[in-house]
């Protein structure tokens, strides 16, 4: 069953999609503009950043 799902593009894991698709291409993100990955917790994205994709403006990190 479960591949048959993966099989029509079903997400099996969301933890591991979110990751794929919004934090770790925010991750390099950063580390292009900053050099280093070391996210402040306070860090949150710009809206007039253009160098990133808009749906991570206003994104601030987990717990915030």
């Amino acid at each position: 069953m479960e591949e048959e799902l993966k099989a029509l593009g079903f997400v099996t894991n969301v933890s591991q999609l979110k990751w794929d698709t919004v934090i770790l291409p925010a991750l390099r993100q950063y580390w292009k503009v900053y050099g280093n990955a070391d996210v402040p917790h306070h860090f949150v994205v710009p809206n007039e950043d253009e160098s990133c994709c808009s749906v991570h403006h206003g994104r601030r990190r987990p717990g915030e």
